[in-house]
């Protein structure tokens, strides 16, 4: 097994295809054979043997490409779902079904980078298929997790954005590894497709605990290879590296190998598990009197300065807005909602650009609240500003950034470590407690829309998020141009 953490971490996975006997359009496919179709080899235990182990479970493996995704990669993009400045994406890109090369689909918002010709990372998959993801964790990070999606819908008439999760994601808290790092993620419907990927992977030498199921429930799914199934989107997410050189130097070459796995027939679907419940039961509320000293506080502090209240919406709120089950039977987008996180987010009309909020070159935000972290009831917390034109998170403040920022406020209060203020400027000279926001990218434009998204992550003592009542809700104050 060294042998082969040693080359995941030098080296990350190249696309090529690695098995062989083409398949039916319904899924089944010839005996497998090992023929090696380009001089590309598996980079797992001896060149190409994790294919060779596919192959003698019956399956035609193609080999796929990770790669990440990152702030710079959605300027080129129309739409970037709302994604979270603090988060690095991780993208599972694959060829098509290999007797289907018409069933690929294409990212509807934009070409991504860094992904090979020949393959998308959103994706269409018959039933008894399976997506396999093997090789290094990264990096200690304050979060870590891949996600099932719901990508897009036909609706009759032409492809719906849903972008709803269909499970509960694997994260760093479920996530077991081998003492090396390794790890290895099977997303499938099938029973029998995940139980022989799991001999494959074992015969090759990875322990079977550190082999994870991702169930694609059938239940929810519609799949097949026409145009009008579902597109399948897995997504990981890496959040705040403890070391931001060696979290750099993974997202530069990404260790991961993925493979599509087609095999000979279908077999019985996978019982997905129930959702996990999000919460322990314990709230913030003890901190309700104290966030009210700390706004009374900065009132004082504006003096005679003209200001006007931002309406955030609680995530008790969006949590109903963006709950998948929801948007998958309205098809309506929950922007990759995960069971990992609660959110907040306002002002709901500019979000949803029926309004506009804009910040001028002499004109700030207040922004204070509690910090989920400090408190206890997140792994991590952020506080972004995004971009209504593309839904782009442009800035973010985490919860390491928050603390002590409340102090110029509140210096002697006995909570002050568990609550934050900043600013927000276009030219923070002479201010404290602010960060900058450019007018280019990422940025937001002096004329342009923004509204802000507030995120709290993993409950501890959970594998999923806080419960959505049990936050208290962030404050926004506008001080307008004097």
């Amino acid at each position: 097994m060294s042998s082969r953490a040693i080359a995941l971490l030098l080296a990350a996975a190249t696309p090529g295809a690695l098995a062989c006997s083409p398949a039916a359009s319904d899924g089944s496919s010839a005996t497998a054979t090992t023929t090696d179709t380009d001089t590309d080899t598996a980079s797992t235990g001896d060149d190409g043997s994790l294919a060779a182990a596919f192959a003698a479970e019956g399956f035609v493996a193609q080999r796929g490409h990770a790669s990440a995704f990152l702030i710079e990669d959605c300027a080129a993009l129309a739409d970037c779902y709302g994604n979270n400045p603090s988060s690095p994406y991780l993208l599972f890109s694959v060829p098509a079904h290999p007797e289907r090369p018409d069933s690929l689909p294409s990212f509807p918002v934009g070409e991504l980078p860094k992904i090979p010709e020949g393959m998308d990372p959103v994706m269409r998959m018959t039933e008894a298929e399976a997506i396999v993801i093997v090789g290094a964790m990264p990096p200690p990070a304050k979060y870590v997790g891949v996600t099932p999606y719901l990508f897009e819908r036909w609706d009759g008439a032409a492809p719906v954005d849903v972008f709803a999760s269909v499970a509960d994601t694997l994260n760093h808290v479920n996530l077991q590894t081998t003492e090396a790092g390794e790890v290895a993620i099977i997303a499938t419907s099938d029973r029998d497709a995940a139980d022989r990927a799991r001999a494959a992977l074992v015969a090759d030498g990875l322990a079977d605990a550190a082999i994870h199921e991702l169930p694609l429930p059938r239940g929810v799914l519609r799949f097949g290879l026409e145009a009008s199934a579902d597109t399948i989107l897995l997504l990981g997410r890496v959040a705040l590296f403890a070391d931001a050189a060696a979290g750099q130097a993974y997202l530069d070459d990404v260790p991961l190998d993925v493979y599509r796995l087609t095999p000979a027939a279908s077999g019985a679907a996978i019982d997905p598990p129930p959702r996990a419940t999000r919460g322990d039961g314990t709230n913030e509320d003890a901190l309700a009197v104290p966030l009210e000293e700390l706004e009374a506080a900065i009132f004082a502090s504006l003096g005679d300065a003209e200001w006007e209240s931002v309406a955030i919406a609680g995530a008790d709120t969006v949590s109903l807005a963006i709950d998948p089950e929801r948007c998958i039977d309205t098809l309506s987008s929950c922007l990759g909602d995960n069971s990992d996180a609660t959110y907040a987010a306002g002002p709901i009309a500019a979000f949803l650009g029926v309004e506009s909020l804009t910040l001028g070159a002499d004109e700030a935000f207040i922004v204070y609240g509690v910090n989920h972290a400090a408190t206890g009831k997140a792994e991590y917390s952020a506080a972004a500003v995004y971009a209504q034109v593309k839904r782009a998170g442009v800035l973010t403040v985490n919860d390491a950034e928050m603390v002590g920022s409340a102090a110029r406020y509140i210096p002697d209060h006995p909570d002050v470590d568990k609550l934050f203020a900043f600013e927000v400027r276009r030219d923070c000279s002479g201010h404290e407690g602010c960060v900058e926001l450019s007018t280019g990218f990422p940025g937001v434009g002096l004329d342009e829309s923004l509204f802000f998204m507030f995120r709290a992550y993993v409950n501890p003592g959970l594998a999923v998020s806080p419960g959505p009542g049990e936050l208290r809700t962030e404050r926004v104050l506008k001080l307008l141009a004097p």
